[in-house]
């Protein structure tokens, strides 16, 4: 009876382990979720050891029966002895069955859902990758993935990701191993550039894991919530490294109030980093050494978008997500679904192909997606079942690269199947001084003339001239006839090479750059390309300063700040006006005219003093840099000539 006794307290054990999870992660929530896989793993390795055992010892005894003399006492004492070991056996194969269905049963429900669905245990995160295409969402038992409105489950070990931070080739993260790894725990700060399929151990690995991290989209800075002293930290709190782990320092934190909930780095700029806490939103932009509150409301999600604006879940008199401009702390609203109860936002996510399309998941597990900013959402998990989507994520109209600011190399057609032809004709041959009409024709891979543009930055077409010595800058827009015919009127004050650069957009195609050199007869002096000693300049009464976000290196995104100021007052500049819808516009030329980028700024929302904007330069050597501004009703163009080591 003891062993009956036993196998039964056995089941109702096991019936009374708790499969149901939480949805934001807590690290009491983890431990209860690791103790649970823990017993139901080896509640089915001895269930089933004991079945065995059980099985085995009952067929003995019955065959050991069969060779019973019963007509000796001798033989009926056996007997006797016999039938209780079989009583038992069959008892102990009874209950190790029960066991083995009741914890087989619960392991296949905590592991996951139906044939082809994707379930949420938790969910520790959300990313976006570079090209926009693909979701990834980190739960308990492994990365899912959502694309063309379907889910999965990621290739790959199913790890417990933990300050999930997606970046441009990639995700880092921390958290623990998944089950049957052979991989070290904790994991510490980890990188992958294969989303999972390979780890990276960068730091602290088999030493302790960080719920609180994230790492900026395109700067790779990493800031970690530090729970306990360890051998790379002596104390706890906020730490950061430039990188790659290899140094880390820690913030002081000074101005911050509440318990932190969330943070978020910005994408380019290593500095800048935002913490949500139950007092408000807060942002550093001193490497988290001192911070300013932005939002005195409860927080509990904080995430940069690709342009450097700032997406926050609040809990006010009702959850909401706003988005902030961290120059000048103008608050969007964002139009959200109603959420009830406790069901708070817990992570936020912005494509960085097109801020259009925004995600945000719940407490309860719910993920929504809207592709028109907030106007309309669609929920593609319920509380923490994944569903398909009406409208894929594949078919969204996603902005071009230059309204993100990034860079266009010349002489490129983005849409390489339908190649456009160019023909540049002047009504008169070109010469010095006098005004001169030049034609721009564009036709399709076919010969037919192109009809339809679509406008960017408020013109069909951007053109911009410049002499081979850099000297000479124009930036203008053609008039559109129709026909594939687009007419400007120009000048040249001086003979010699100029290069031409003209940027379209024909209607469903991506933009198209294309440049041509000319040559202008004429008196021709060449000027030298001298690199600034210091970038700062005066134009008309205007001070305007440039900076970038680091030491200039090429191959790499960089942040190229404008500063205005009054010259004589050295007040700031306020009231600057959009200049063909943005705040300013930035070109920049090599110093042989071969590469070429137009960058359009990273903060589209504000009047100065401070313009930024994101560029890469592909190539070592110098560059000239021109940046436009709108100022009292004068577009003022400021030149810079920069070396790039």
């Amino acid at each position: 009876m003891k062993l009956k006794s036993l196998f039964t307290m056995l089941i109702l054990f096991i019936f009374s382990i708790p499969v149901d999870v939480f949805a934001h992660g807590t690290e009491e929530e983890h431990k209860q979720e690791v103790m649970t896989n823990t017993f139901l793993t080896y509640g089915i390795f001895i269930s089933t050891v004991l079945l065995i055992v059980g099985v085995i010892v009952l067929l003995t005894v019955k065959s050991r029966l069969k060779t019973v003399n019963v007509k000796k006492q001798e033989g009926r004492i056996k007997r006797d002895k016999l039938n209780r070991w079989l009583k038992v056996s069959q008892w102990v194969s009874l209950v190790s069955l029960l066991v083995l269905i009741a914890t087989a049963s619960f392991k296949i429900v905590n592991d996951g859902g139906k044939d082809g669905q994707v379930e949420f245990m938790h969910i520790h995160g959300l990313g976006i990758t570079d090209n926009g295409e693909e979701v990834y969402v980190p739960a308990h038992d492994g990365l899912k993935v959502f694309k063309d409105g379907m889910w999965s489950n990621a290739e790959g070990e199913k790890h417990d990701y933990m300050g999930f931070s997606m970046v441009d080739d990639g995700f880092y993260s921390s958290g623990h191993p998944g089950e049957g790894s052979n991989l070290k725990n904790p994991f510490g700060v980890i990188k992958t550039t294969d989303m999972g399929k390979s780890l990276e151990m960068l730091d602290l690995y088999g030493e302790i894991d960080f719920h609180g991290m994230a790492v900026g989209y395109k700067s790779h800075a990493i800031y970690v919530i530090n729970p306990q002293a360890n051998s790379r930290m002596d104390d706890t709190g906020l730490y950061y490294s430039t990188d790659n782990t290899r140094t880390w320092t820690k913030s002081e934190m000074e101005g911050l109030d509440g318990k932190i909930s969330s943070l978020a780095v910005h994408p380019t700029d290593d500095a800048i980093v935002a913490l949500g806490t139950n007092e408000g939103i807060f942002i550093s932009k001193d490497y988290g050494q001192t911070f300013e509150g932005i939002s005195d409301s409860p927080t509990t999600a904080v995430s940069f978008s690709l342009e450097g604006e700032l997406f926050a879940g609040i809990v006010s008199s009702a959850f909401t997500i706003s988005k902030f401009d961290i120059e000048t702390n103008g608050q969007t609203k964002l139009s959200i679904p109603s959420l009830t109860g406790e069901n708070a936002i817990g992570y936020i996510g912005v494509n960085p192909q097109n801020e259009q399309q925004i995600l945000f998941t719940t407490f309860e597990k719910d993920i929504y997606i809207t592709q028109n900013g907030g106007e309309s959402w669609e929920k593609i998990a319920d509380k923490g079942i994944g569903s398909t989507m009406n409208i894929q994520t594949s078919q969204s109209q996603t902005e071009s690269q230059h309204s993100h600011g990034e860079h266009t190399e010349h002489g490129s057609n983005s849409k390489d199947e339908d190649p456009l032809d160019f023909s540049w004709e002047f009504d008169n041959e070109p010469t010095v001084g006098g005004k001169q009409t030049l034609q721009i024709n564009i036709k399709d891979s076919s010969g037919e003339p192109v009809d339809k543009f679509d406008i960017e930055h408020e013109k069909l077409m951007h053109l911009i001239i410049v002499s081979e010595d850099l000297s000479i800058f124009q930036h203008l827009h053609p008039l559109f006839n129709g026909n594939g015919m687009f007419k400007v009127s120009t000048n040249f004050p001086k003979g010699g090479r100029y290069k031409l650069i003209a940027d379209v957009v024909p209607s469903g195609q991506e933009t198209s750059t294309v440049t041509k050199w000319i040559d202008i007869d004429g008196k021709s002096k060449k000027e030298a390309v001298i690199v600034d000693e210091t970038l700062t300049k005066v134009i008309d009464g205007r001070r305007i300063s440039l900076s970038f976000g680091g030491q200039i290196q090429s191959n790499k995104d960089m942040t190229m700040t404008f500063t205005l100021q009054d010259d004589k007052t050295g007040e700031s500049i306020n009231d600057l006006k959009p200049y063909l819808g943005a705040i300013g516009h930035v070109v920049i030329v090599s110093e042989d005219g071969e590469q070429y980028v137009h960058s359009h700024p990273m903060n589209k929302e504000t009047s100065g003093p401070v313009a930024k904007f994101m560029t890469v330069f592909s190539e070592r050597g110098i560059y000239k840099v021109w940046g436009q501004f709108n100022h009292k009703g004068e577009i003022v163009t400021v030149p810079f000539v920069v070396e790039v080591p």
